[in-house]
């Protein structure tokens, strides 16, 4: 509604543009309201609108990509988008942290571990850092390091705990180190947030398929023990 009001003053704010094109993301993404579709085009709009605003805005275009990521535009192009943000100022956290995502979704995990802790160096304690911590953490998942996984995934959950993903990766990360009283509690903790959600949909974040693979076995040893 503010984001609204604040557009009827002023259509061109690129950065009101950019939060509410997210807005509706999330909308989208978590269910709210009774037109998926509506806000799903809302959102895209506004992405759309914020980016011919503000074009060399590295905030802005780093919002705007994650929600066309998120209402469904091609990973490539959104990458693109985010190398722009990071060459137009590589010291933006956000635009670092947005990057270092898509180099994980895309499998790279190298690329993404190095692009995220850069980003949680520049700014260690927004809300952003919460979402910076739990793909760090999965980074650390893909080497084997399951236990510097869980440790920063329990800082993650501090941060952020309605957050399905970490309590998904947790639990396959106890599973993995033979935990298994742990990885129960954690999908215990997981079904506490989401009642009704499987726990491997949540696995899509790991974009490497056999370490993707390694945490849905591990998740459904816990699931069937």
């Amino acid at each position: 509604d503010l984001l609204d009001q604040s557009l009827a003053i002023d259509p061109a704010n690129a950065a009101a543009l950019s939060l509410a094109a997210e807005c509706h993301a999330q909308a989208v993404l978590v269910r709210w309201g009774k037109d998926p579709e509506a806000h799903r085009r809302a959102g895209l709009d506004f992405a759309k609108q914020a980016l011919r605003v503000a074009p060399d805005d590295p905030e802005v275009v780093s919002r705007a990509l994650v929600s066309l990521w998120q209402l469904g535009e091609n990973l490539q192009s959104v990458v693109k988008l985010a190398d722009r943000a990071v060459a137009l100022n590589p010291g933006s956290a956000l635009a670092l942290g947005v990057s270092g995502w898509l180099r994980l979704l895309m499998g790279r995990t190298a690329a993404a571990a190095e692009q995220l802790e850069q980003s949680q160096q520049l700014d260690p304690i927004s809300p952003d850092s919460a979402l910076r911590l739990s793909g760090l953490a999965i980074t650390r998942f893909c080497a084997g390091a399951y236990d510097d996984a869980a440790a920063m995934l329990h800082d993650a959950i501090r941060r952020k705990p309605a957050a399905q993903l970490n309590y998904v990766m947790l639990a396959a990360c106890q599973a993995l180190l033979g935990d298994m009283a742990a990885a129960n509690a954690a999908l215990a903790d997981f079904h506490a947030v989401s009642p009704d959600g499987d726990p491997t949909a949540w696995l899509g974040a790991l974009g490497d398929p056999a370490q993707r693979q390694i945490a849905e076995d591990a998740i459904r040893q816990v699931l069937a023990a």
